[in-house]
């Protein structure tokens, strides 16, 4: 009884967090058409010498 009960509470939170990720895709807004560019153009890393 203890392992199914187990079973069935890691069922439940597989398919909330597949159901979860799903309406976060559906609900985000889409990034098609926004630019992004890396981080690296905007702020050059400086490397110290020794």
């Amino acid at each position: 009884m203890q392992s199914s009960s187990r079973t069935f509470v890691s069922v439940v939170g597989t398919v909330s967090m597949v159901v979860m990720t799903i309406v976060l895709a559906a609900v985000s807004p889409d990034h098609e058409d926004q630019q992004v560019e890396p981080a690296s153009i905007e702020q050059p890393i400086a490397v110290s010498e020794r």
